[in-house]
């Protein structure tokens, strides 16, 4: 494994690269797939959030199975190896998806031609996704690195996302139809080709093989999930995560509706969604050097503060639409640590329960972890509907509106401070952690 304190910038940009290209993946299926199936393809609500839903479940399942198999790969640099030969299929994929609902009339095998399309794409992505931020492990075993390759990743990350949020909303404005959003669509593709290009024969440089291949662990699957659920600091940091995805996927989820119902003032939910996501071009830096300085569990319980602060205030009901938005930009600003914080914790959890059980998982730790937090996902989603059809929004009351404050601010930052109790009991940290990593290494 490679030991320097420090990777070069050019590793490091090149690195950040590759999230740049799953994130034009991942942001535009949340935020347009759903979109595309509803108006442009005819699929109903209800047959649309099904295929959205089963997609996730799907996930539950290959997860854990690519991490379980990457890190067993016969191969020099496994990791790299996949991400090489799953790019291209998973970009074309991605194209196909937003053209699969067009190619048959039948309404029921349009469903299950895009079903199938779907469950490819989602598995084309897991086989890049968890060998991708398996990579962090092999580029370096310094905890302080591993967070600058977090914060750079995130930040790469945005960019993605932005970049195609602009390309597909060029696409709407040019008009509501299947061609040129299927257009926008390649071209974004394409981009994230381009992205993978260079994120591979740039990292390919700075990894070295963690030990040669006819000894690496080829322990059975059963022992796996033991050696995991012995695993104290990833069954902790578990528990992190989860609260903070149920708590964000109900923030995310309802901007809209509190400009809506609460202050019926729709037109302003944009200025609150661009600062809430926007704010991270300036927060992902900041946390970035407070993670190094302050401490990973500091800097949790300071992010989940400044993120409660946007909260409380929204659930106050403020009257003034420039303070809602500045509260969502607050918000934002405080949830943005998450994504650092949480993609330099799971890496130490690999020397933590190497320690622990004698057992490396790298990989597979990953693949067990996005699972649970695609598990998170589904039960938010699942709870925010019973939720919202609970609170009757479209009738307007007193008791609603303090419902509808319930569920976009009181409930997201109980699970967030949940995240940050469990946070105190997280054993990785950095001086932990260096000590376990000296011992692993002599």
């Amino acid at each position: 494994m490679q030991n320097s304190n420090k990777l070069p910038w050019k590793t490091r940009l090149g690195y950040g690269l590759g999230d740049y290209s799953l994130n034009i993946f991942w942001q535009g299926t949340a935020l347009f797939l759903f979109y595309f199936l509803t108006e442009i393809s005819g699929f109903s609500p209800y047959d649309a959030g099904l295929l959205i839903s089963l997609s996730i479940l799907w996930d539950l399942i290959t997860d854990p199975l690519t991490g379980y198999f990457a890190e067993r790969l016969k191969t020099d640099n496994p990791y790299l190896k996949i991400i090489k030969y799953t790019a291209l299929p998973l970009c074309l994929s991605f194209t196909f998806l937003f053209s699969a609902p067009q190619l048959l009339d039948s309404e029921y095998n349009s469903f299950i031609t895009c079903l199938l399309v779907l469950l490819l794409f989602r598995t084309l992505y897991t086989l890049i996704s968890i060998p991708y931020s398996s990579l962090t492990i092999q580029l370096t075993s310094d905890t302080l690195e591993r967070n600058k390759l977090a914060g750079i990743r995130m930040y790469f990350g945005f960019l993605g996302g932005m970049s195609v949020i602009v390309i597909l909303t060029a696409a709407q404005d040019l008009g509501v139809n299947a061609k040129s959003f299927s257009s926008a669509v390649g071209i974004c593709s394409a981009i994230a080709f381009l992205g993978f290009l260079l994120f591979y024969h740039t990292t390919k440089q700075a990894i070295k093989v963690t030990a040669p291949i006819s000894s690496r662990q080829t322990i059975p699957l059963k022992q796996t999930f033991t050696a995991f659920r012995k695993n104290r600091a990833a069954l902790i940091l578990i528990s992190m995560i989860a609260g903070v995805t149920f708590g964000l996927s109900f923030i995310m989820a309802t901007i809209i509706h509190y400009f809506e119902y609460a202050l019926e003032m729709p037109q302003y939910a944009g200025y609150a969604q661009a600062g809430f996501i926007g704010i991270a071009l300036i927060a992902i830096p900041l946390w970035s050097w407070a993670n190094n300085y302050l401490g990973k569990k500091y800097t949790w319980v300071l992010g989940t503060f400044i993120t409660c602060l946007g909260l409380f205030t929204l659930a106050s009901m403020p009257s003034s639409p420039v303070l809602a938005v500045t509260a969502y930009t607050v918000t934002g600003f405080g949830s943005s640590l998450y994504g650092i914080s949480i993609w330099t914790m799971i890496p130490d959890t690999v020397e933590f329960g190497e320690h622990q059980t004698g057992v490396r998982l790298e990989s597979s730790i990953i693949g067990i972890v996005s699972a649970f937090q695609k598990l998170t996902i589904a039960a938010a989603s699942f709870a925010l509907g019973i939720l919202m059809e609970w609170a009757s929004p479209s009738v307007e009351s007193a008791l609603n509106l303090e419902k509808i404050a319930l569920i976009v601010a009181i409930i997201p930052a109980a699970t967030i401070i949940l995240s940050a109790i469990m946070a105190q009991f997280y054993p990785a940290y950095e001086t932990e952690h260096q000590k376990i990593t000296q011992q692993l290494t002599t």
